[in-house]
C-alpha cells in the first residue's frame, strides 16, 4: 500500500520474487476514478507499462494490477501519475502532487534501494518466523515461510540496486 505523493526514502519497495503485481494508493481522501487508461506507470529510463487492472478497493483505495508476474521488472523505480485519473467526491482535481513511486527489488527488506549483506542479516533474524503481514516482505520466495531459501535468494541479489529520484 503506497501513499499518494511518495518519493525519496518514503518509496515502498517489492521485495519479494515475482515482483510488483499489484499496487494500492491510499489517498487522505475520498475519490472518485474518472479515467483507468490514463493511468501511467513509467520507469526511470522512461519505459511504458500499461496496467491490466485498475479498479477501486474503497473510497480512498485503488487498485492498479499488474499480470502475469514480473510485468514489471525488478531493480527499477517506478511513477505512477494519477493526475487526469482521480478527482474529489465533489469532482475537482485534486490538490497537490498527484504521483507517488515504487520499486521493484527484490532481496531489499530494509527498504535502502539496495540489496547486500544487511538485507540478508534482516532475513536471517526473521528465519523460522510465520509469515504475518508485518514481516512478509521477509519471505522474498513467497512460499509462505522465511527460512535459509530466502536467505540464499536475498544473497544471491546482492549488490543490487534501483534508486529512486
Amino acid at each position: 500500500l503506497v501513499s499518494a505523493a511518495v518519493s525519496g526514502a518514503a518509496v515502498i519497495t517489492e521485495t519479494r520474487n515475482g515482483g510488483i503485481q499489484l499496487i494500492e494508493v491510499d489517498f487522505d481522501q475520498a475519490v472518485v476514478l474518472v479515467n483507468p487508461g490514463g493511468i501511467t506507470v513509467v520507469d526511470a529510463g522512461g519505459t511504458a507499462y500499461v496496467p491490466t487492472g485498475v479498479s477501486m478497493v474503497d473510497a480512498d483505495t485503488l487498485a492498479i494490477a499488474f499480470t502475469p508476474p514480473g510485468s514489471l521488472p525488478d531493480q527499477q523505480c517506478y511513477t505512477i501519475d494519477l493526475d487526469s485519473c482521480v478527482q474529489s467526491i465533489a469532482g475537482l482535481p485534486l490538490a497537490g502532487d498527484k504521483d507517488c513511486r515504487v520499486r521493484g527489488l527484490v532481496g531489499d527488506v530494509n527498504n535502502d534501494e539496495n540489496t547486500d549483506l544487511i538485507d540478508m542479516a534482516f532475513t536471517k533474524s526473521k528465519n523460522g518466523q510465520p509469515v504475518l503481514p508485518a514481516n512478509i516482505r521477509f519471505d522474498v520466495n513467497t512460499d509462505a515461510s522465511i527460512d535459509l531459501i530466502d536467505m540464499a535468494l536475498v544473497k544471491s541479489k546482492n549488490g543490487n540496486t534501483a534508486p529512486c529520484p
